[in-house]
């Protein structure tokens, strides 16, 4: 028998591969091999005649015994009964060729794997094997006593002489591109395509082959032009060109322009960038390139065609140089593209280029630095934003101050907060003294920890104030307890800044420690509780405020000043009672009149006699 190589598959996997029962990684190993095996292709051919032998044999019916002859010599039980030969006779010849047939096969069978006749006779065991038993059986009929005379078959081929139409040299390079993927490696297909150049020399080398395949179209010519760049990508240049010039596969030539010389990718892409349908491709190309001089096309482009500002900032992003930076703060600037996300990619060289364009600004000019230095989250810029706010004090306009607050609050952490209580300072340095609250969201209560400590150790009392007035803007209800024991602690410089904090705080468990500073023997701290109670606005305070009125006449004005402020019916009593001192009447009947809407003399028994015929679910 013929010897198989060791690295052809076993025959009967050839076999299953030829009959299409082979799947995955099975079948593709299968393929490539065959791909490069001649040995293996002629066995797959002569397979193929095989098979176009069968159909061409006459199609006929069994006689009705020949179901009982095979279970006869298989040793089994027939069925049903074996017709008589002369009821049979008509289906002798089908038998025959049927029994032809089965010896025709088994005889290419044996001669495939080299067992000829010779061997056959000195080997009994292949000569008595149970297929050949089987079909001397079957060909073992009882000679009737007259033959009729029925049409014989066609003579059958040599199935070794059936050759199956071959293909062009052309077409089999066809075949072998669109069988190639990238996956598959430039290799063994390249081998392919030259030993079939070699094997039919009229179709020139493979060079030559993939440059004219190339500018087809379908499936091959892609993949041509793929294997052609990946291989020879000095020779296929030209034929790159000329795809994209005449729009055969232009997407195609974009997508292998990088690999060809630099004056090549920049006709094409160049070229590409006047084409709407293929902007897109060119933009990204062009990102990968690196090429500054697109800088300007790109811009003209995002102001055409804004549904491509993001493809185009990805672009932008891979193009070294601080040109690309200003291309994205331009296009960020006109809404074009959220430029955010890649000058955070950048870096800290992004970052710099940023500080740098700051510093050498004026602040009105810097707004769009500092926006994008601030969503960044660059901490380093509040040195900056720092020095310039001590640099400009009180020159700064409202939308400076908005648009650094703003910054400020974005960047976050203690020195942002830091710089941003400059803000509150009362002393008007740095201009208004509130804030949107909506900017301290971005604060936490370990920030205002920290501003409190900051403040005592602040020799200047505006910044402490705006100090402590921040971190209980920040802080609320956290930093109550912390605030109260500066209040009543021994450094009295935070006393009064500590109490008027606690009424920033805006958190009803501040009512009861501000309740107790009412009680303190020092009558600032008990007038800045008042004022801080009052700034508080939770009604719970209004009993305290009441008890005190009647207690301590040096501080009524402070009190219906507060209670007035509450702007809550639940004042009115102690409103009421304050008509009874000369010093704060006028105040509290003014608060009356405003809270009620009722127009009465300023006599407490009048709005008494008012207030008992209100319904009392009311008051």
């Amino acid at each position: 028998m013929n010897t198989t190589p060791r690295d052809c598959p076993a025959p009967l996997i050839l076999e299953a591969h030829f009959d299409g029962l082979l799947e995955g990684q099975e079948r593709q190993s299968v393929r490539r091999h065959v791909k490069r095996c001649a040995a293996c292709r002629a066995e797959l051919d002569r397979l193929d005649r095989l098979t176009k032998l069968c159909r061409v044999l006459p199609a006929s019916e069994a006689d009705a015994g020949l179901e009982a002859r095979i279970l006869t010599v298989l040793g089994a039980t027939p069925a049903r009964p074996v017709l008589p030969w002369h009821q049979r006779r008509p289906l002798r010849v089908a038998a025959l060729a049927a029994a032809v047939f089965v010896l025709a096969v088994l005889a290419w069978w044996l001669n495939r794997d080299g067992v000829d006749s010779e061997s056959l006779r000195r080997t009994p065991e292949l000569a008595e094997e149970p297929a050949a038993r089987a079909t001397d059986e079957l060909v073992k009929v009882e000679e009737p006593e007259e033959i009729e005379e029925f049409p014989q078959p066609p003579e059958l081929e040599d199935p070794s002489e059936v050759r199956p139409p071959r293909l062009e040299p052309r077409d089999e390079a066809r075949a072998l591109l669109v069988a190639w993927s990238a996956e598959d490696g430039v290799d063994e297909t390249w081998r392919a395509l030259n030993e079939l150049s070699e094997t039919h020399p009229e179709i020139g080398s493979a060079t030559r082959l993939l440059r004219e395949l190339g500018t087809e179209t379908g499936p091959a010519a892609v993949n041509a032009l793929r294997l052609f760049v990946a291989h020879e990508p000095s020779k296929a240049g030209r034929t790159v060109e000329q795809v994209f010039d005449e729009s055969i596969h232009p997407e195609v030539a974009l997508e292998l322009c990088l690999k060809l010389t630099p004056a090549r990718a920049r006709r094409i892409l160049s070229e590409a960038l006047t084409r709407p349908e293929l902007q897109e491709i060119a933009i990204r190309q062009i990102g990968e390139f690196g090429d500054p001089e697109y800088l300007s096309a790109l811009q003209e482009i995002a102001l055409e065609r804004p549904e491509l500002g993001d493809v185009i900032r990805s672009a932008v992003q891979q193009i070294p140089g601080t040109d690309s930076l200003d291309v994205l703060l331009e296009l960020h600037a006109r809404g074009s593209t959220n430029a955010v996300p890649a000058l955070f990619s950048l870096g800290e060289p992004a970052f710099q280029y940023l500080r740098n364009r700051l510093e050498n600004r004026r602040l009105e000019e810097a707004s769009l630095e500092i926006e994008l230095l601030s969503r960044l989250g660059d901490r380093p810029t509040v040195g900056l934003l720092s020095e310039r706010i001590d640099r400009i004090h009180q020159n700064l306009t409202s939308d400076e101050r908005t648009i650094l607050a703003v910054a400020l609050s974005r960047i976050g952490g203690f020195e942002a907060a830091r710089t941003l209580a400059r803000f509150l300072r009362e002393d008007g340095a740095y201009g208004s003294s509130s804030l949107d609250p909506s900017l301290l969201l971005s604060f936490d209560s370990d920030v205002a920890a920290g501003l409190i400590v900051q403040a005592g150790e602040s020799a200047n009392p505006f910044e402490r104030a705006a100090l402590l007035r921040l971190a209980a803007l920040i802080g609320r209800g956290d930093v109550v307890g912390e605030l109260f024991e500066l209040a009543r602690g021994r450094d009295r410089r935070l006393h009064l800044p500590a109490i008027e904090a606690l009424g920033e705080t805006g958190a009803a468990q501040a009512v009861g420690p501000l309740g107790q500073l009412l009680s303190s023997t020092r009558g600032d701290d008990r007038r800045a509780a008042i004022r801080a109670l009052a700034r508080l606005g939770d009604v719970a305070a209004v009993p305290r405020l009441a008890e005190l009125l009647r207690r301590d006449a040096r501080l009524r004005p402070e009190i219906v000043e507060a209670l007035t402020s509450f702007d809550s019916e639940s004042t009115i009593p102690s409103l009421i009672q304050a008509l009874s001192y000369r010093d704060v009447r006028d105040r509290a009947h003014a608060g009356l009149v405003t809270l009620t809407g009722v127009e009465l003399p300023a006599r407490a028994k009048d709005w008494e006699r008012w207030l008992a015929e209100q319904p009392r679910e009311e008051h």
